[in-house]
């Protein structure tokens, strides 16, 4: 019980100075570019 109180805790503590937003908008930008390599290898083959 312990551990979740200090994930929340943490939680609350990154997304209230914008350091998770900032991870996860890397986060979706990666994902994002490994889309478009993947679209256009696609492309080669076809």
């Amino acid at each position: 019980m312990k551990k979740i109180i200090y994930a929340l805790t943490l939680l609350t503590v990154l997304t209230s100075c914008g350091t998770a937003q900032g991870v996860f908008n890397g986060a979706g930008e990666v994902l994002n570019g490994m889309g478009k390599d993947a679209r256009s290898l696609g492309s080669l083959f076809n």
